[in-house]
């Protein structure tokens, strides 16, 4: 099996634990208990279609849930957190800025 490294878009990090972490939280939230592993062990035996009559209806549904959660996780651009909190901050800073105007008056 080939590993996959992923790397921040901005700062170029790699953060593969961190999305390891996030994809198990996912698994928990569905109820894998055993996350990456067991969602992997899933996935093989339906690309392989080895005992798909073993897998029921609701690992497969639940393999499919997961999977998209993953796919809209990962679709966009990854950033690490320090950088997911300069871009808000900067996209925060750039909001207010287009909200109010700034006016430059002299003093008398």
């Amino acid at each position: 099996m080939q590993s996959v490294r992923i790397f921040c878009a901005r700062c170029q990090k790699e953060d593969t634990r961190a999305v390891i972490a996030e994809i198990n939280k996912v698994c928990i939230e569905f109820g894998v208990k055993r996350g990456v592993v067991q969602l992997a062990s899933i996935a093989e035996d339906l690309i392989e279609m080895r005992k798909t009559q073993n897998i029921g209806q609701e690992e497969r549904e639940l393999a499919k849930q997961i999977g998209l959660r993953i796919l809209t996780m990962v679709g966009d651009n990854h950033y690490c957190d320090s950088c997911r909190k300069k871009i808000q901050k900067e996209d925060r800073r750039d909001a207010l800025r287009k909200k109010f105007k700034v006016i430059i008056g002299k003093k008398d």
